[in-house]
């Protein structure tokens, strides 16, 4: 998955967001999320059970964006 920082993290909590209908709809409960950025990547290995534990809602104003979970960026590991 690639993010660039500058426009999809949000700066406020340190978060990056993911669409919630995909992650409630994955097949295999054991997931690995990995972001790359320009100059570094992260991992998340975990279990969709576990992201929902972890997760928190930001309420926009409706603008047509799809719902999203965001994870803080704390709960992943650097990995390059």
């Amino acid at each position: 998955m690639n993010r660039d920082r500058e426009e999809h993290l949000f700066i406020k909590n340190n978060s990056y967001g993911f669409n919630e209908y995909f992650l409630k709809n994955v097949l295999n409960p054991n997931v690995e999320i990995i972001i790359k950025e320009k100059w570094r990547k992260l991992r998340l290995k975990t279990t969709v059970w576990k992201i929902f534990e972890e997760w928190q809602y930001l309420h926009f104003l409706s603008q047509g964006f799809e719902k999203q979970i965001f994870l803080k960026l704390e709960l992943f590991e650097v990995i390059l």
